[in-house]
Protein backbone atom coordinates (compact mmCIF):
# COMPACT_ATOMS: atom_id res chain seq x y z
CA UNK A 1 0.00 0.00 0.00
CA UNK A 2 2.92 2.56 0.89
CA UNK A 3 4.69 1.56 -2.23
CA UNK A 4 1.33 2.29 -4.41
CA UNK A 5 1.16 5.46 -2.23
CA UNK A 6 4.79 6.54 -3.46
CA UNK A 7 3.89 5.94 -6.76
CA UNK A 8 1.17 8.19 -6.96
CA UNK A 9 2.99 10.99 -5.01
CA UNK A 10 5.73 10.55 -7.77
CA UNK A 11 3.63 10.32 -10.44
CA UNK A 12 1.65 13.85 -9.11
CA UNK A 13 4.73 15.63 -8.80
CA UNK A 14 5.64 14.68 -12.63
CA UNK A 15 2.23 15.81 -13.82
CA UNK A 16 2.96 19.01 -11.74
CA UNK A 17 6.12 20.02 -13.18
CA UNK A 18 4.64 19.35 -16.77
CA UNK A 19 1.13 20.85 -16.66
CA UNK A 20 1.69 23.78 -14.00
CA UNK A 21 3.75 26.35 -15.57
CA UNK A 22 5.46 28.70 -12.84
CA UNK A 23 3.02 31.64 -14.45
CA UNK A 24 0.32 30.05 -12.18
CA UNK A 25 2.59 31.52 -9.33
CA UNK A 26 0.30 31.22 -6.03
CA UNK A 27 -1.55 27.42 -7.05
CA UNK A 28 0.93 26.06 -8.38
CA UNK A 29 3.42 26.69 -5.05
CA UNK A 30 0.00 25.58 -2.85
CA UNK A 31 -0.07 22.58 -4.71
CA UNK A 32 3.51 21.73 -4.85
CA UNK A 33 3.68 22.57 -0.72
CA UNK A 34 0.50 19.73 -0.39
CA UNK A 35 2.54 17.49 -2.67
CA UNK A 36 5.52 17.69 -0.04
CA UNK A 37 3.79 17.61 2.92
CA UNK A 38 1.65 14.50 1.65
CA UNK A 39 5.08 12.94 1.13
CA UNK A 40 6.78 14.00 4.23
CA UNK A 41 3.48 11.73 5.91
CA UNK A 42 4.27 8.82 3.18
CA UNK A 43 8.03 8.90 4.64
CA UNK A 44 6.72 9.23 7.87
CA UNK A 45 4.49 6.26 7.92
CA UNK A 46 6.75 4.01 6.02
CA UNK A 47 9.49 4.50 9.11
CA UNK A 48 7.38 3.65 11.33
CA UNK A 49 6.77 0.50 9.76
CA UNK A 50 10.59 -0.12 9.27
CA UNK A 51 9.82 -3.51 8.61
CA UNK A 52 8.10 -2.25 5.25
CA UNK A 53 10.04 -1.48 2.19
CA UNK A 54 8.90 1.26 -0.12
CA UNK A 55 11.61 0.71 -2.95
CA UNK A 56 10.49 3.74 -5.15
CA UNK A 57 11.27 6.15 -1.56
CA UNK A 58 14.65 7.32 -0.38
CA UNK A 59 14.01 7.07 3.30
CA UNK A 60 16.54 8.53 5.69
CA UNK A 61 17.41 11.55 8.49
CA UNK A 62 18.38 13.38 5.24
CA UNK A 63 15.65 13.16 3.22
CA UNK A 64 12.90 14.22 5.62
CA UNK A 65 14.96 16.84 6.78
CA UNK A 66 15.56 18.15 2.99
CA UNK A 67 11.46 17.85 2.88
CA UNK A 68 10.84 19.62 6.32
CA UNK A 69 12.92 22.66 5.59
CA UNK A 70 11.62 22.72 1.93
CA UNK A 71 8.08 22.65 3.84
CA UNK A 72 8.63 25.46 6.01
CA UNK A 73 10.14 27.93 3.09
CA UNK A 74 7.26 27.14 1.06
CA UNK A 75 4.76 27.90 4.22
CA UNK A 76 6.97 30.78 4.99
CA UNK A 77 7.57 32.00 1.04
CA UNK A 78 3.51 31.96 0.47
CA UNK A 79 2.86 34.29 3.59
CA UNK A 80 5.58 36.60 2.19
CA UNK A 81 4.13 36.44 -1.35
CA UNK A 82 0.52 36.40 -0.66
CA UNK A 83 -0.68 38.52 2.23
CA UNK A 84 -3.98 37.45 1.39
CA UNK A 85 -3.73 33.94 2.34
CA UNK A 86 -0.97 34.31 5.64
CA UNK A 87 -4.07 33.61 7.92
CA UNK A 88 -4.97 30.87 6.56
CA UNK A 89 -1.22 29.47 5.59
CA UNK A 90 -0.55 30.60 9.39
CA UNK A 91 -3.11 28.35 10.63
CA UNK A 92 -2.16 25.56 8.49
CA UNK A 93 1.48 25.95 8.80
CA UNK A 94 0.81 26.14 12.97
CA UNK A 95 -0.81 22.71 12.52
CA UNK A 96 2.23 21.24 10.40
CA UNK A 97 4.67 22.26 13.10
CA UNK A 98 2.32 21.09 16.16
CA UNK A 99 2.97 17.21 15.02
CA UNK A 100 6.48 18.22 13.14
CA UNK A 101 8.90 16.47 16.31
CA UNK A 102 7.23 13.14 15.60
CA UNK A 103 7.55 13.77 12.32
CA UNK A 104 11.22 14.17 12.87
CA UNK A 105 11.60 11.95 15.25
CA UNK A 106 14.28 9.42 13.92
CA UNK A 107 13.17 6.14 17.30
CA UNK A 108 9.29 6.80 16.37
CA UNK A 109 8.11 3.61 15.43
CA UNK A 110 4.27 3.77 15.54
CA UNK A 111 1.77 6.07 13.25
CA UNK A 112 -0.37 7.95 15.77
CA UNK A 113 -3.69 9.18 13.93
CA UNK A 114 -3.33 12.36 15.07
CA UNK A 115 -0.39 13.21 12.69
CA UNK A 116 -2.56 11.62 9.95
CA UNK A 117 -5.33 13.66 11.06
CA UNK A 118 -3.43 16.86 10.91
CA UNK A 119 -1.33 16.46 8.13
CA UNK A 120 -4.47 14.83 6.28
CA UNK A 121 -6.28 18.22 6.97
CA UNK A 122 -3.39 20.49 6.12
CA UNK A 123 -3.27 18.90 2.54
CA UNK A 124 -6.98 19.05 2.01
CA UNK A 125 -6.43 22.52 3.02
CA UNK A 126 -3.91 23.69 0.99
CA UNK A 127 -5.47 21.75 -2.40
CA UNK A 128 -8.88 24.00 -1.40
CA UNK A 129 -6.98 27.09 -1.32
CA UNK A 130 -4.88 26.15 -4.59
CA UNK A 131 -8.09 25.49 -6.43
CA UNK A 132 -8.95 28.82 -5.50
CA UNK A 133 -5.92 30.72 -6.63
CA UNK A 134 -6.13 28.95 -10.00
Amino acid sequence: MLELHAQLEQAAGQHYARKLPAALGAAATLQALSLDTSRQFLLYQARSFRFVRVPSMTIDDDSVGELDRHILDAFSRLSAEEPDLADELDKLQRNYSFVRNKLLDKQQSRAPSAIERYLCNTVQALDHLAANAS
